[in-house]
């Protein structure tokens, strides 16, 4: 099996999301990037709000798949991707092509809950996070038929989630 030399991983939990890849980036000792850092410093003094009011959801989505092109130039990077690309099946493909994709999985109940619940930097955010349970059960096939791993982190820790990412990797590379 030809072996990726960037990793991707994606959760419908932002926070859990990139706990988890700078750990599993450590671990690991290759580079972290994470979409929206990447997204933000393309644009400073511009933040991620200021984007999207401006400009919108669109065009951030846009922006996503060069983020995801400009990434897959380096080597040894792990790429922390937001949740709402594994609604869009260019952004999968494109990610499929040039990554290992890894898939952080929680329940369709508990993505919903904490999408409700998140503090949204503006409303256009809100509608690109908090997804409905129809929407989340989309993005979770999505992300099932197009992801290399899952990982169920449902009741994890990101300390326990990147372990068990860690063991995933081995596992499928056979090492």
């Amino acid at each position: 099996m030809e072996q990726k030399k960037n990793i991707a991983i994606i959760c419908l939990d932002r926070t859990m999301s990139r706990a988890t890849s700078q750990l599993v980036a450590a671990e690991l000792g290759i580079r972290f990037f994470d979409m929206r850092e990447l997204f933000e410093f393309d644009h400073k003094p511009k933040t991620f709000k200021d984007m999207i009011t401006e400009y919108g959801i669109k065009y951030y989505r846009q922006k996503e798949n060069d983020i995801i092109s400009y990434a897959s130039t380096f080597e040894n990077v792990l790429l922390n991707v937001d949740g709402d690309v594994s609604c869009r099946k260019d952004g999968l493909k494109k990610l499929k092509n040039n990554y290992l994709i890894i898939y952080l999985h929680l329940s369709a109940t508990l993505a919903y809950n904490i999408g409700q619940k998140e503090d949204y930097s503006c409303y256009k955010e809100k509608t690109m996070y908090a997804a409905s349970k129809e929407q989340i059960n989309k993005r979770i096939k999505n992300l099932r038929e197009q992801a290399d791993i899952e990982v169920s982190v449902s009741s994890s820790s990101s300390f326990k989630a990147s372990a068990d990412v860690i063991r995933a990797i081995r596992k499928y590379y056979g090492v």
